[in-house]
């Protein structure tokens, strides 16, 4: 798996992030597939499910 992984183009940036290993980039890429495909990072986390926001009232 960790051969394949280098063959990413630019997959050393995302490496060189602090606690972000080969299973995290692979499962990572697994899952979102080519980033080149959206515009903005807000996709990848709406894609993620993590499109968060509050909506509360203050009285």
């Amino acid at each position: 798996m960790s051969t394949m992984v280098y063959t990413i183009p630019r997959i050393e940036n995302a490496l060189s992030i602090k606690g972000v290993g080969i299973i995290t980039i692979s499962g990572f890429i697994a899952e979102v597939g080519d980033i080149k495909r959206f515009n903005h990072p807000k996709q990848i986390i709406k894609l993620a499910g993590l499109n968060l926001k509050e909506t509360s009232s203050m009285r």
